[in-house]
Order: C-alpha cells, then structure tokens, then sequence
C-alpha cells in the first residue's frame, strides 16, 4: 500500500513566473497599451513619465516608487483597457503551462498568487487562460475604478517583503511551502519558504548570492518533476527545517 502524500502549498509569483514577460510585463504591457491607443491618447507629460517609468523599472532602478506613477498614468483609462490588455496576455500562457497547473490543482496542491503586480490584470489574465480556479488566493494590488475608469490604486503588497503578509495570515507551514519566483522582489519569500524555487525561462539571468538552496526550473511543468523527486526521498516530501 502506498503512503499518502502530503500536498505541498505552492505559492507562485506571476509576472515572469506564471506570465512570460520578455520583454515587458503586464503592467508595462497595460501602460504601453495607453502609448499606443488609437482612441482616448495620453497627455504628453504621462506619455513622457510613461516611457520612463517602463524603462527604469525594467532595470529594477523603480522600487515601490513605480506605482505611485503607474497609478497616476492610468488614472482616467477605460477598464476596457485592461480586457485588451488581459486578452492579449492570456495567450502568452502556453498550453503546457495551462495542463501543468491543472495537473498541480487535481493532485491537491493548493496554490496561490502572490505578487507586487495588478490583482485585475491577474485575475483577468488566467480567467481568460481558463486556470484562475487552480488558486484558492491571489493577492496584488487592485486598480480602482468609478464610472468604467480607473482612479486609483489599492497599495497592497509594494515592498518585497510584503509578500510575507499572506502566508502569515494564512498559518502557512514553510516546510511544506514551495515558493516560486523570478526576481529581487521574490528573495523574502524564497528565503522563507521550505522549497525556494528560481524560474528562469531564458537561461539568462543571474543567481542571487544567496542561491546555493534554489531549485532552478525555466517552466511550469518541470514543478511536477520537482514535487515527485522531493516526494520520493522521503515519502513526504522533505523533512521540517528549524525555524531560526
């Protein structure tokens, strides 16, 4: 008789993770979208502020500081925008990916979006993609809105190590936690989780200095591997760290 296996909590950052966002991600995508709009255009100081802020941001120089503009951009587009923009995106999530995520939610390993990115575009996204009922929690910030438009932002999880907020409220088990990440603003999360994982779908970014307990994947389904040769070490996966 087989031992049953205890499923893993997976928590997934998204752009760069679930999304592929070379070159840009879906909140450069979304800004891009109001420089290149046919119809309601940008004044020329948010398209100027607009091209900057994608720029610097691309090269991590923005911070938690990029929101402040982004939300001041956006602020008076159409949520029209953001079903483009979620349309066009959802095709970038292969169907390999879409069957890996499927096949993670059916073998009962919950999992979670947890990301400095837009809670509508995420939501939208992978409702789109037909994978949003995989997770059971997504946690963003969310665009405000009145009279069809956008006013604001809801600043939720800004700083990197704001991630660590839903796993706290969640009494989550960091030995049985697999984190997965593409960038600085994921290392909190990493660091605390039993199962750090860095994706890298180009093979071309550097490690973190702290990297030496990472598991490195440059897709979705090489999770599945991932989960059955921990699972196969011990029969549950890997045994409790200590928590310092």
């Amino acid at each position: 008789m087989h031992k049953r296996l205890i499923p893993f909590t997976i928590l997934w950052d998204f752009d760069g993770t679930l999304l592929p966002s070379d070159p840009y991600d879906s909140e450069h995508t979304l800004l891009l979208s109001g420089l290149q709009a046919s119809g309601e255009k940008l004044s020329p100081s948010k398209r100027i502020v607009a091209n900057a802020i994608i720029f610097m941001d691309r090269r991590q120089w923005m911070g938690p500081a990029f929101k402040k503009y982004y939300a001041w951009i956006l602020s008076g587009t159409p949520l029209s925008r953001i079903e483009e923009v979620s349309k066009r995106l959802a095709r970038k999530i292969s169907d390999a990916d879409r069957a890996a995520l499927r096949s993670l939610f059916n073998a009962g390993h919950p999992m979670m979006i947890i990301s400095c990115g837009t809670t509508n575009l995420i939501e939208r996204i992978l409702d789109l993609a037909d994978i949003k009922s995989c997770f059971v929690r997504i946690e963003g910030n969310r665009l405000l809105s009145a009279d069809g438009r956008i006013t604001g932002i809801e600043r939720r999880i800004i700083h990197p190590a704001d991630k660590l907020k839903p796993v706290r409220e969640q009494c989550l088990d960091a030995d049985r936690v697999i984190a997965v990440g593409d960038g600085y603003t994921d290392l909190p999360l990493l660091a605390w989780a039993g199962v750090p994982v860095l994706m890298d779908r180009s093979r071309r970014k550097g490690k973190p200095r702290t990297s030496g307990r990472y598991h490195d994947i440059a897709s979705i389904p090489e999770i599945v591997g991932l989960i059955d040769r921990l699972s196969a070490k011990t029969g549950r996966g890997p045994s409790r760290r200590k928590e310092k």
